[in-house]
């Protein structure tokens, strides 16, 4: 395990030899260890590196108002730019997967090298109404109290007695972040851009996930799965078959410059 300097993000399997490296971003109420098995399930030619959100440890408390969401966005994008030496992706998952849009869009802003591929789950775009977004129309705590009953459907064990009194703080402190966020209109991405989806989600529409094509100008893909908002939480073996596809099949661009943008050339 490698932790990076500010403790943002977390390298469960570590891999100097690796041609991508695949940031995860976690969920509402996750943490970094969501990710941590996918090191050993994933190809060796895939470093996982995850994002640690804010309120997981006391070294990455900040203040769940004003601008905490902008915060968090530039402490982890200015944590990644360490790790820029090779080809890189994001995962995001539910509202993890805002996170990780913005911090590619920041990135792409400050070193004009974009992510090879972005990869969302369970998320709309971000310019949607949040009145449409079921966990956030519903009553703070009748929205926190939905997502535990979820999440208690998927693995009883994720909240038990002893689990439960942390993950409801969790909840409520990114519950609280996320009030913070403001979409803001850039040009869109130019590298691919996929997206996954549960078929028994309850709380995403997927006749809105259509509108993520319009952030990209490369090739966007809808992905969708049996389960819920939690699908691959249990079992993430069909998910990263299908992730580890496109991120293998793709060709990973040398050193050149597109458009302004700085791609890749990275040294082992």
């Amino acid at each position: 395990m490698l932790i990076s300097p500010n403790g943002w993000i977390y390298f469960p399997r570590p891999n100097r030899e690796a041609e991508l490296r695949l940031f995860c971003f976690p969920g509402l109420g996750a943490s970094a260890s969501l990710f941590f098995p996918w090191g050993e399930l994933l190809p060796q030619t895939i470093e996982v590196a995850t994002i640690q959100p804010a309120g997981r440890t006391p070294e990455l408390d900040l203040p769940p108002t004003g601008e905490g969401f902008t915060a968090m966005v530039r402490a982890v994008a200015e944590e990644v730019q360490s790790y820029q030496d090779r080809p890189f992706a994001f995962f995001g998952h539910s509202l993890g997967a805002i996170l990780a849009f913005e911090v590619a869009r920041l990135l792409v802003e400050q070193t004009k090298i974009p992510p090879v591929h972005l990869l969302f789950a369970c998320i709309p775009p971000p310019h949607v109404d949040r009145s449409l977004i079921p966990q956030l129309n519903l009553p703070f705590k009748e929205g926190l109290a939905h997502l535990l009953a979820e999440l208690s459907n998927i693995s009883p064990g994720l909240v038990n007695a002893s689990h439960q009194s942390t993950l409801m703080t969790r909840l409520h402190y990114d519950a609280r972040l996320w009030t913070t966020y403001r979409y803001h209109s850039r040009p869109p991405f130019g590298c691919p851009l996929t997206i996954y989806a549960g078929s028994r989600d309850p709380f995403v529409n997927v006749d809105l996930l259509s509108g993520w094509q319009y952030y990209t100008t490369g090739p966007y893909t809808l992905e969708l799965f049996t389960g819920s908002h939690f699908f691959f939480y249990i079992d993430p073996g069909p998910l990263l078959q299908v992730l580890t596809h496109s991120l293998i099949e793709q060709e990973i661009p040398g050193p050149q410059t597109v458009s302004g943008y700085r791609s890749w050339g990275f040294e082992r």
